[in-house]
């Protein structure tokens, strides 16, 4: 059987077929062979007392208050917004992504995904992954890709499933 091109996988265009082709993904067998580095356990809830400093942690939370972007240097902006259960309240910190802001809303529950720090007498989660109840595919294991420039996450993966689901 001849090998299928990675470029027939639908949604992946000539750029995208170029950014693949840089961590050596030639072909649709090369894409499902690139397995993950490491996965993010999205399978178990917890709540923000059961945080750990440097401890990847999975909740469910609900902004309590409407995110803010600051602007402490000509090339950089924090995007920041409070979030709560009903065991505590904790900090989102998002750096040079003023595009979350738009995506947050106050009184509004999320899935939220990162790993606590503890830093200025205060906990805060640091680029945090964010979903919606509605977008919330269940639990699962979120696999973690070796990338290249241009390529997020959110793309390769959904690549991959593209590929499971015209070929599989």
């Amino acid at each position: 059987m001849q090998p299928i091109p990675v470029g027939q996988v639908k949604g992946v265009g000539a750029a995208r077929v170029q950014q693949l082709q840089k961590l050596g993904i030639h072909t649709v067998e090369d894409l499902l062979c690139h397995l993950p580095r490491d996965y993010h356990d999205l399978t178990q809830l917890y709540t923000i007392d059961q945080m750990r400093v440097s401890v990847p942690w999975f909740g469910k939370l609900e902004m309590i208050s409407a995110p803010s972007v600051s602007y402490p240097k000509r090339s950089m902006n924090i995007v920041r917004a409070k979030a709560a259960d009903a065991t505590g309240s904790v900090t989102l910190l998002w750096y040079n992504q003023p595009y979350i802001r738009q995506q947050l809303e106050q009184g509004k529950t999320y899935f939220v995904y990162g790993r606590p720090d503890f830093r200025f007498g205060q906990v805060r989660l640091l680029n945090p992954m964010i979903e919606t109840p509605e977008n919330y595919p269940g639990a699962r294991l979120l696999p973690i890709y070796k990338l290249t420039r241009g390529l997020s996450q959110g793309a390769l993966r959904k690549h991959v499933q593209q590929s499971l689901d015209q070929f599989g």
